[in-house]
Order: structure tokens, then sequence, then C-alpha cells
């Protein structure tokens, strides 16, 4: 995975990244008109007589390989807003349904979300590192004010730990991306003409920093629709990203 590291000095440019993410997988859609993430936020187990959470549990305690119920549940959950924990019963629906395209567009979106919840977290661990030092600024590392202040242990101990937490989640972060941009890959396997799916995966890879996959799902979705009015927009961040990673900083905004 080619996601640009963390630097302190592009720290801005990052936290627009996890916002750009958050919201790139809505604005381009998938091109099928069933399933995914527009699907999921509609599902709605109220008044039409769905199964609750506790009768799917134990449903699915009684036979584990009930791919319905499965399913079921974790829409069950994520219609009660329960997103990390749809996560898990959908992974074992495609676990034993694993040609389900929609099903890994779900999942896909939940990945997505969770993304989103690390980089609020991470957005957030920015700013407190940046005003720990007086609750006003950020200091420059080499500067000698902060030089003096490193020098408090106290304050060595609360920078140690916002840097810890940070690590954490830009790491959970990071996987949750790979997470949504490994599930799309299958998703456009499954669908191999689907040429808003190849744009999908661009944009989700792309928002990620995984600028081999975004190139190639481009390039594929060039070759299906070569006169597609977003063709030139799509060949112009090709050549943006290809020039991103010989030389390795974040591509111009769209």
């Amino acid at each position: 995975m080619f996601f640009p590291r963390l630097r302190r000095q592009a720290k801005w440019v990052f936290v627009l990244l996890i916002v750009a993410f958050a919201g790139g997988f809505v604005l381009y859609g998938v091109g099928t008109g069933q399933g995914g993430l527009e699907d999921l936020l509609q599902f709605n187990l109220g008044s039409d007589g769905g199964p609750s959470v506790s009768k799917l549990e134990k449903r699915i305690a009684a036979n584990p390989k009930d791919a319905p119920a499965h399913l079921a549940l974790s829409r069950a959950l994520s219609a009660k807003g329960q997103t990390e924990e749809a996560i898990s019963p959908l992974e074992r629906y495609i676990e034993l349904r694993p040609k389900d395209a929609d099903a890994l567009i779900e999942l896909s979106s939940l990945y997505l979300r969770r993304a989103g919840r690390f980089g609020t977290e991470l957005q957030a661990l920015e700013f407190e590192a940046a005003t720990l030092s007086n609750g006003s600024f950020a200091l420059a590392p080499d500067s000698f004010l902060a030089k003096e202040l490193n020098k408090d242990q106290l304050y060595a101990i609360l920078a140690a730990d916002v840097s810890r937490r940070r690590n954490e989640a830009l790491g959970s972060y990071q996987g949750a991306a790979s997470q949504a941009v490994t599930t799309y890959k299958k998703v456009t396997a499954l669908r191999p003409d689907d040429a808003d799916l190849k744009l999908a995966l661009a944009d989700t890879a792309e928002k990620a920093g995984d600028y081999i996959t975004a190139i190639a799902a481009y390039t594929s979705f060039l070759k299906l629709v070569p006169d597609d009015s977003r063709a030139p927009f799509v060949r112009q961040r090709v050549k943006q990203l290809q020039d991103a990673i010989r030389q390795p900083q974040p591509p111009a905004p769209s």
C-alpha cells in the first residue's frame, strides 16, 4: 500500500485526505442500482416487522452457517447505528457467500465508515498535539521553547501519550482504508465490465493513498468507456498520480 507517511509538516494535507476519502465513495457511486451504501442507509427493521437483533443472534447460534441470518443481523445492527458491530456478521456472510457483489459493496461502505471514524479521531489528536504546548499554537519541534518544555517530565509524558494514540489511530485508519480497497477489488472482479465500479475503486484507492491500484482502475475504466464524458478528467488524474509516484507527495486536489 502506497500510503503517504504522515509528517508533521503535512498533517493538514492528511486531514483533508481523510475528509475526501470519507466522501469520495458516495460521490462516485457504484453504478449498480442496487445494494451498496444507499440501500444500507435506507434499510429499516422497524415497521416492516423484520427480525430483531436478539432473534437473529439466536438463529445464528443455532446455525452458524445460516448466511441470510448473518446478512440480516449486519443490516439490523447498521440500521440501529451500530456500524462497527455490523462489520463482523457481514464479513461472516461473505465468507459463506463470497460472490455476492452487493454484500461486498455494503462491506466496503462499512469499512469506509470505520476509516472515517478513525480519521476523525486522528484529526482530533492532531489538534491535541498542536495545542499541547500552551493551548493556542503549535511549537516547532526544534525551537528553544519546545526543547525547554520537553525537559518537563509531565509534558513529556503527555506528549508521548498523544503521540502513541495518534500512531494507533493512524494505523487503524490505514487498516480500514486498505480493507475498503481490497473489498472493492473483489467487487470489480465479480463485475469486470461495470465501468462505474472501476471508477469507484479508483476513487477509493486514491483516497486511501494506493495510487498503483487507482491508476490501474482508472486505466480499466478508460478501456471500457474511452468516450465517456468523464474520460478527460480520468486521463488527467492518471497523469497526476503517476507524477505523484515519481515525486512522493500528495497529488493535486481534484
